[in-house]
């Protein structure tokens, strides 16, 4: 979490640089940076008025009714939505209290995928859900791998939401221990195989 926010510049490093593509934040604009990725953290943030608005908070431009349910199909919101009363123009009531924890974060993901990004960070975005909620939020996101072309990276510390990431970093003390697939670091049997098979016996 931390070296994303570095990279995102929310705040600058003590010592050091955080390089994009072998070129210092530092030399690249705000602006531009922001424009690249979007951030879903752990508790999504939603605010009064209605699922329309909460959608395209932060959206430049207008959005037309047929991108709006596409990116919403995409974070596999729409079967909520359909249910509520008035659909996009239900009124969610203050922090979108009337949503459950995995609809909250299908509504933050379908924003996040609204403005078109480079690469979508999702930072422990599934740690505070039940598993029934979990399992769906995890499948909208194999479904956006598989059929748009971003970077998607995933901060988390419940394995079984990172099995199918391309390539899983092992972070241990501020340093990178492993790296690899699901697969190979299971080979390997070392810190991320111990850790997996201690949190699925626990399940």
């Amino acid at each position: 979490s931390t070296i994303l926010k570095l990279l995102m510049r929310l705040y600058g490093p003590s010592s050091g640089v955080i390089s994009w593509n072998g070129v210092n934040v530092e030399d690249l604009s705000m602006e531009w940076i922001r424009d690249q990725i979007s951030y879903v953290a752990q508790e999504p943030v939603l605010f009064s008025g209605t699922i329309r608005e909460n959608v395209l908070m932060g959206v430049d431009g207008e959005v037309s009714d047929e991108e709006l349910k596409r990116v919403c199909e995409e974070a596999l919101c729409m079967d909520f939505i359909n249910e509520m009363p008035d659909g996009f123009e239900t009124d969610l009531g203050a922090t979108g209290k009337s949503l459950s924890g995995g609809q909250k974060q299908r509504i933050a993901i379908a924003r996040a995928l609204l403005r078109h990004p480079r690469v979508l960070v999702l930072d422990e975005a599934t740690s505070a859900l039940d598993s029934q909620s979990e399992e769906i939020v995890q499948e909208a996101m194999n479904r956006i791998r598989e059929e748009k072309r971003l970077s998607i990276v995933v901060v988390a510390h419940r394995l079984s939401s990172i099995r199918v990431c391309d390539r899983i970093v092992v972070m241990e003390k501020g340093y990178v221990a492993e790296e690899g697939t699901h697969d190979e670091l299971m080979k390997k049997g070392g810190l991320y195989a111990g850790l997996y098979q201690k949190q699925s016996l626990n399940v």
